[in-house]
């Protein structure tokens, strides 16, 4: 969203960059802004979209739809962005706090802004059909967001 994807080649251009992997990571910053933010003109209104409620829907309905494996998917979207950064690499370990998020990749949903958890509705994916959620957060050890 910073800079904004200009057009149909533009999108086009990204696709393909992350199916044949010159794109190596899939991530979003999340930019919950303000409806008053958002509706300001052009040029002074903030970058950004809410990320956390669609990126992993969209990812799957998406990527995965175009032939990408869940186990490439999985690796630009965990463990390429940790290496990247120089962060430990998250394992499931006996005896130590758990950091999960449960995924149902078979659910077949809306999106609806009004039913975001965010604080912010600004999506350019409102209405649109997707397959795939999370269902449950677990960090360090704690359930955080349970949607079962």
């Amino acid at each position: 969203m910073n800079p904004p994807l200009r057009g149909e080649e533009d999108r086009k251009a990204c696709w393909e960059a992350f199916l044949d992997g010159t794109l190596e990571v899939y991530c979003t910053d999340h930019a919950p802004h303000s409806w008053e933010d958002k509706t300001q003109e052009f040029d002074i209104a903030p970058f950004g979209i809410v990320g956390l409620e669609t990126s992993l829907a969209l990812a799957l309905t998406h990527f995965l739809l175009k032939g990408m494996s869940l186990s490439t998917l999985i690796d630009r979207a965990v463990y390429a962005p940790r290496e990247i950064l120089s962060q430990p690499i998250p394992s499931i370990t006996v005896g130590q706090p758990a950091n999960l998020t449960i995924i149902d990749p078979n659910h077949h949903w809306k999106v609806n802004p009004d039913e975001f958890k965010s604080l912010s509705r600004n999506t350019p994916f409102s209405n649109w059909e997707l397959v795939g959620r999370s269902r449950g957060v677990i960090h360090r050890g704690v359930a955080l967001i349970q949607t079962f």
